[in-house]
């Protein structure tokens, strides 16, 4: 089948991808129909075809009557513009610059079967590295191989010879070139065709897991060496050799460094970019958009596109920038196929890239690829939510699907119209707000998620594997959570909170209010009771008192028969008002400190030592510090001491009477002593005489204070009472 111009001039053979005829003689074509994305399909008698009326950026070479056409090297010829290439298990091929085979048969022997890599060293003689078989020269006029003298280098011939697939040569000037060995990394120097000298570059190897795959001499002359095992050492020019860490460790096989002095490292497992000191930069994984994450073979490319790449994986060729950007392309463009081989690529000074596979070499222009194409549209062609289609076009808009808190178990599939079928363009899908990577495939069918409830954004891309640009689009999906998780309701309860524990505190206050203005009542009414009481006291029996006092002092002054009973009743008056003192003193306070209530006890003591000139009164010690008691207690401890004190002044016929107080941090001890007749407890405990000692121990046991009295006829008397603070109602 041709293809003609409008005036049936210019006809052009249609073929498919490798060349071959589309139709034969023996197919009859029914029907022609063109659609809207500029494909041609063909209604014949066998099938439908499709063509695709676009030009192809690649070209696909090989030769085709090979059994193999398994590219392993390839190289060009800048000055016959020829396109020499090693197979495994093929031997040599040879193309012209139109790329057509220029040999009938392949170059191939026994040693000469699997070829590594070809380097020019004169103008009709290559040198050919095969795997494990040695080193050989072809010359190409004359189309003759023959083994390469190698006495130069005879110290390391077998450690050279003995090769990995992975290994590669690198051409340092015009008569160097570095190459590459399980074993090490040689530098060679050539004369001609004539090997010069071999040297190992690096300390030898014996570790079958540690055995070199591939050799990097850099634009500051540090050497790179790719290790089987993983590992990738850094050697510069001064000798100073360092590891590179990369995060997997994975069998290296290629470097390119670009125009912008990045190294980039493909491994059987993913891609790193280092500067030229060895600090990783970026990683690139299939989970960041490449079709695949064996990286074989890899090519800088030009100064527009200055950080970036282009490789050969296990799934086709990509363009990788360093800034993320990934295009990728697959056979159904004209690749070769989609499996690329180790260090099978060169740039040709024209700027035209050749990638060697495992069905030939696909050669391009970088330039082709950002042709401009018909750009597919991505449609979301299938919503199932909770196992049931869902009609979102009612509840969308501008790509906006909104959805209840239990509508939250998802699939979607998605399809790009364009001129390719749906499943031969490349998809990566993420929902952001749940995953970080992307996710690929060629089938986005099926895609599946359970969501919490939330804000995402599902982003879909698809590639236009005709020039690989890419077809972005973006769906917002809002999970509505339940009432009860809104920001409203949080918000509701909070006041809710907020008001009850307001409540509970008012309520809290109002009753604590009440309670103090209910003691304040309280205590304001007893305030008054006792200054009520206290006047009354004062004025009636105060004044009664006073007078009793004074007439009795008056008559005291007589000599009448009646004078003792005058004096015991003038004492009676005293002891009234002096009683009536205390009391009236304790009823006006609530609170009395120690060393008021103690000069209250000096000042009575003072005062009834004038009455009795020939009683000594010795006073000694102080008050407890810092130390306050009930009113109650004060008037208590007060009469108490008074009461032994008149006792040890006016009965116990004694010249020295002691007043001692002591005070510790647990208690204030006051001890009343006299050297007088003393007597006896016990045969006084049923006379009228106790009336005064029962007193006070009723004063000391109501106010709970420790209250003792010791005598002895003949030897005094002692009165102890004490405040123990852990016990008594005391405040510091």
């Amino acid at each position: 089948m041709v293809e003609v111009d409008a005036d049936l001039h210019d006809p052009k053979l249609l073929t498919t991808f490798d060349g071959k005829p589309l139709l034969v003689a023996s197919v009859n074509v029914q029907h022609i129909y063109n659609d809207a994305f500029e494909r041609v399909w063909l209604l014949t008698n066998d099938d439908i075809k499709r063509i695709q009326d676009k030009e192809i950026p690649f070209a696909y070479l090989k030769y085709p009557d090979a059994h193999n056409n398994f590219v392993r090297c390839v190289y060009f010829d800048e000055q016959t513009h020829r396109l020499l290439a090693g197979c495994i298990n093929g031997g040599l091929q040879l193309y012209d610059s139109a790329t057509n085979p220029l040999w009938p048969d392949l170059l191939q022997t026994a040693e000469v079967n699997d070829v590594l890599a070809i380097d020019k060293l004169s103008t009709n003689n290559y040198l050919v590295i095969t795997w494990n078989r040695g080193w050989f020269l072809l010359d190409l006029q004359k189309k003759k191989l023959s083994v390469l003298d190698f006495s130069a280098g005879e110290k390391y011939k077998k450690l050279v010879f003995i090769n990995s697939f992975s290994n590669n040569i690198q051409r340092i000037n015009d008569s160097t070139l570095l190459v590459a060995s399980a074993a090490n990394a040689f530098r060679c120097v050539f004369s001609g065709i004539k090997l010069k000298s071999v040297t190992p570059l690096m300390p030898f190897t014996t570790t079958i897991n540690d055995k070199i795959n591939t050799v990097h001499m850099a634009s500051d002359s540090s050497l790179w060496i790719g290790r089987s095992g993983g590992q990738v050492y850094r050697k510069d020019k001064k000798g100073k050799t360092t590891l590179v860490n990369l995060p997997e460790k994975y069998g290296t096989r290629c470097f390119a460094e670009d125009s912008t002095h990045h190294l980039w490292i493909g491994t059987s497992s993913g891609l790193y970019v280092c500067n030229l000191d060895g600090k990783l930069l970026k990683s690139f994984y299939k989970k960041s958009g490449l079709l695949n994450d064996c990286i074989y073979s890899m090519l800088p490319m030009t100064s527009t596109l200055a950080s970036s790449v282009i490789v050969g994986s296990n799934m086709g060729l990509s363009t990788i920038s360093l800034n993320g950007d990934i295009a990728n392309y697959t056979k159904e463009l004209g690749l070769q196929g989609n499996e690329f081989n180790t260090a099978a690529a060169l740039t040709t000074r024209a700027g035209k890239f050749y990638f060697g596979g495992v069905d030939g070499i696909t050669a391009f222009y970088p330039s082709a690829l950002s042709a401009r194409q018909t750009r597919p549209i991505l449609n979301m062609t299938k919503l199932i939510v909770n196992d049931s289609a869902y009609n979102y076009s009612g509840t969308r808009r501008r790509d906006t699907i909104r959805l209840s808190y239990n509508q939250n178990h998802l699939q979607f599939d998605f399809a790009a119209m364009g001129p390719l079928n749906a499943d031969k363009y490349f998809y990566r899908y993420r929902l952001i707000g749940f995953e970080k990577y992307w996710q690929n495939t060629h089938q986005p069918v099926g895609v599946r998620y359970i969501l919490q409830p939330g804000n995402y954004t599902l982003q879909i891309s698809c590639s236009n594997e005709l020039s690989g640009t890419e077809v972005r689009r973006n769906y917002v999906i809002i999970i509505s959570p339940p009432f009860w998780l809104t920001w409203w309701f949080f918000a509701l309860v909070g006041l809710c909170g907020i008001g009850t524990v307001v409540l509970i505190v008012t309520f809290y206050n109002k009753r604590r209010y009440q309670k103090a203005l209910q003691e304040l009542i309280v205590n304001q009414r007893l305030q008054d009771q006792r200054e009520r009481i206290s006047r009354d006291l004062h004025d009636n029996l105060g004044a009664q008192a006073n007078a009793i006092f004074y007439g009795t002092e008056l008559l005291k002054q007589t000599n009448t028969d009646e004078q003792k009973l005058v004096g015991n009743l003038h004492d009676t008056a005293g002891d009234m008002l002096t009683v009536l003192r205390e009391t009236l003193w304790a009823l006006k306070i609530n609170e009395i400190e120690a060393a008021n209530l103690w000069l209250r006890v000096l000042n009575f003591a003072r005062k009834i030592g004038n009455y009795y000139p020939t009683v000594k009164i010795n006073i000694t010690g102080n008050p407890a510090e810092g130390l306050s008691v009930n009113a109650s207690m004060a008037l208590n401890m007060v009469l108490i001491i008074q009461e032994a004190i008149n006792n040890a002044v006016r009965h116990s016929e004694a010249t020295v009477v002691s007043v001692s107080s002591y005070s510790t941090d647990t208690s204030w001890l006051i001890e009343i002593t006299d050297d007088g007749k003393g007597f006896d407890i016990t045969g006084i405990a049923h006379k009228t005489e106790s009336y005064g000692l029962e007193n006070m121990a009723e004063r000391a046991k109501e106010s709970n204070i420790p209250f003792t009295i010791n005598s002895v006829p003949g030897h005094g008397t002692k009165v102890s009472l004490e405040i123990v603070l852990a016990k008594t109602q005391i405040t510091i």
